[in-house]
């Protein structure tokens, strides 16, 4: 091993006399180097390069550093690799007798070259790797924005400048009234967070501009400085700092002045002026204080305008400002808990003129109701789900999908909403060297386990977490440790669970495809589980496409260590049109399809009939599971009740009570979208 450099090399062809000492195996003509820097100068450029004709088929880098390749060759840049600290690029390519070559280099300095493959007859010193054309991308994008907190700052404050939306791993530079003033890379989801103090000598507006490494300038941000807080013993009480607009589950962004040495205390008030909380504030030596993270806009809140009262017991002071919701489907029940054989009724506002598609599920996760709402133009909707006095009791969990936008809101029957636990990870496939961002949500405060599964169900990870007052906590977890496979992270709350399921170190391609369904025919809101059979280990995307070729759903899943696929998220949709449907699954460049017919004729088997056990009559309406009914009881011509909805559920019917009054001969009418079906019933009061 020669000094400056530590080569692991995992899945290459092992040679004998290379520049490092190595890790040497082969498999399916991939790459996977490790770079250790143990020189005293930092290194800022690596190359990759092959001196045959071969050529690069994908790669994979760590997050840090800019790449720039073509087929040949793969050169690391703009990062920064300190001494004794490693990284790791991996890459895949085909066709046997490939020679590469590596180089390190701090600056115009090459510090290190070698081989990673080579053949015994070769030079000890490979040539320097060819020149590769940089295919540097804009890093300021269209919708590309940034704001600062506190949102109001004051001359000399340290801020927080937040940006979002940016395009991702991009080095990006902050100016402030044409001074340079930090530098940074966004993350891998095109986000960024700095932190900067701002000068002294600045005064009244400023001016906040983002650029890039090749020129493009951000949207600029104008703000107004506030002056310094007095800080002597006898600072007036104010607010200094508050943000306009907030969002359910955020911690109230609010700071300012008052006496020192003295407690003030700060109370949330909803739309309809109820206190939500009252946290007592200590103010501190220089006159300073800030509610932090002390105070959370409650996750059961109602959108509008709120106020914070601040008081110190002789003097009251108070701001406003809106919460606003982060998606445009905002719809919840009209009350919290119903009794059984009440109708379940939700309502409120959705993006206008595009159809809203809903599923309700019961308190064991079952599917119970499947619809699809014609929006209007006013974006308003109401939908209801009837319940019975049998029905089963607990938390009702309704998801609302309407285009890319997804929403959840939940209902109680018989009971409080026990909030299920989620979770969710900043990605689906991960590197051995990265560390997942773990998002966990449930009711404040709780405990919840968090445990992960390896491919063969054991249990290799488990920590206990403990939710902040807003429902949350954000964990990161090291999978340096974890084999290439899928993972399986499960949260716990008492006897509820949720799990997510996690790709470490999967391919991003594979080398065969074949897909197949349990049946070749639907109807319209049937659930499809989709077969397969892949590569191991690889990463899968399921696409369903109507007959006019219109890509209708896509889903993101993996292959296991055996090469099986089995997904139940596919679902024809209700207003679907009769055809030859197309499902593909693909992995890379690999493909397989299959055809599978819908026909809504299925669907014309709707049928009702009375049931009447001892004092209670029900009309039972059978037709396909999940879809939706209207009932009309008639008296002769006369409407008596009516339309009632039902929907049917996976058993295939659907039961609606019925109070009967009246002695009489009465008609019964069922209609779905397409279908009627009717029946007689002749009661007599006993």
């Amino acid at each position: 091993m020669i000094l400056g450099v530590v080569i692991s090399a995992l899945c290459v062809i092992a040679v004998a006399n290379v520049y490092a000492q190595t890790d040497v195996s082969i498999l399916d003509n991939s790459i996977l180097t490790e770079f250790t820097n143990i020189y005293d100068t930092d290194i800022d450029r690596i190359a990759i390069w092959f001196t045959t004709d071969h050529s690069i088929q994908s790669y994979v880098a760590e997050p840090g550093w800019r790449v720039v390749s073509d087929e040949q060759t793969l050169q690391m840049i703009n990062g920064m690799l300190e001494p004794n600290q490693s990284v790791k690029v991996g890459l895949k390519f085909q066709g046997e007798g490939a020679q590469l070559a590596w180089l390190m280099a701090s600056g115009d300095d090459i510090l290190e070259q070698g081989w990673i493959i080579r053949h015994e007859a070769l030079d000890e010193t490979p040539q320097e790797p060819p020149e590769v054309t940089s295919t540097s991308s804009d890093g300021i994008l269209s919708e590309s924005t940034f704001y600062t907190i506190p949102s109001k700052p004051i001359v000399g404050a340290t801020i927080r400048v937040v940006g979002v939306d940016f395009a991702p791993n991009h080095n990006l530079e902050l100016f402030i009234q044409d001074i340079k003033m930090s530098s940074f890379m966004t993350d891998s989801s095109g986000g960024f967070v700095t932190t900067l103090t701002l000068p002294e000598n600045l005064k009244d507006r400023i001016e906040f501009v983002i650029t890039d490494e090749i020129g493009n300038e951000s949207i600029p941000l104008s703000l107004r400085l506030e002056a310094a807080p007095d800080t002597s013993i006898d600072t007036t009480l104010a607010i200094t700092s508050i943000k306009d607009t907030h969002r359910i589950g955020d911690f109230v962004d609010i700071s300012g002045t008052g006496p020192t040495g003295t407690t003030i205390k700060a109370t949330l008030i909803n739309p309809q002026g109820e206190a939500v909380s009252s946290v007592p504030v200590s103010i501190s030596s220089d006159g300073l204080w800030s509610l932090s993270d002390s105070m959370v806009i409650p996750l059961s809140s109602d959108f509008g305008e709120y106020t914070i009262e601040i008081t110190d017991g002789s003097s009251i002071i108070s701001r406003t400002w809106t919460v606003e919701s982060d998606t445009q489907i905002l719809v919840k029940a009209v009350r919290s808990v119903f009794e059984p054989g009440q109708t379940l009724r939700f309502e409120g506002e959705v993006a206008p003129n595009v159809d809203v598609s809903l599923i309700l599920q019961g308190p064991n996760g079952n599917d119970v109701a499947i619809d699809t709402i014609q929006v209007g133009a006013d974006g308003t909707i109401q939908w209801e789900y009837p319940t019975q006095t049998n029905s089963l009791l607990g938390t009702y969990t309704l998801i609302l999908t309407q285009g890319s936008e997804h929403h959840v809101t939940y209902a109680g029957l018989g009971s409080e909403v026990e909030v299920p636990v989620r979770i969710m990870f900043d990605q689906s496939n991960y590197l051995h060297s990265d560390r997942p961002k773990v998002t966990i949500e449930s009711m404040p405060n709780e405990m919840v386990t968090f445990l992960v599964t390896d491919p063969t169900d054991t249990i290799v990870f488990r920590d206990t977490i403990e939710l902040q007052s807003n429902g949350r906590a954000v964990y990161e977890m090291s999978i340096q440790n974890f084999s290439t496979g899928v993972y399986t992270a499960i949260a716990q709350k008492g006897t509820a669970q949720t799990s997510y399921r996690f790709g470490v170190g999967l391919s991003m391609s594979a080398s065969e495809i074949k897909i197949d369904t349990i049946k070749d025919r639907y109807s319209p809101g049937e659930q499809v589980q989709i077969l397969g059979m892949v590569t191991p280990n690889v990463i899968i995307r399921i696409t369903l496409l109507d007959p006019n070729g219109d890509i209708v759903q896509t889903i993101d899943t993996f292959s296991d260590r055996t090469g099986l696929v089995s997904e139940r998220q596919v679902r024809i949709p209700l207003n679907a049109i009769n055809g030859d449907w197309t499902i593909k699954m693909s992995s890379g460049q690999t493909s397989d399809i299959i055809s599978v017919i819908v026909d809504d004729a299925q669907q014309n088997n709707l049928s009702v009939n009375i049931r009447t056990v001892g004092q209670d009559t029900s009309i039972v309406v059978s037709g396909a599971s999940g879809s939706q009914v209207t009932v009309r009881i008639l008296a002769g011509d006369t409407l008596i009740e009516g339309p009632l909805r039902s929907y049917i559920t996976t058993d295939g019917t659907g039961i609606l009570p019925w109070t009967i009054k009246t002695a009489g001969i009465y008609t019964i009418i069922v209609e779905d979208r397409t279908n009627t079906a009717q029946t007689t019933y002749d009661f007599e009061r006993k």
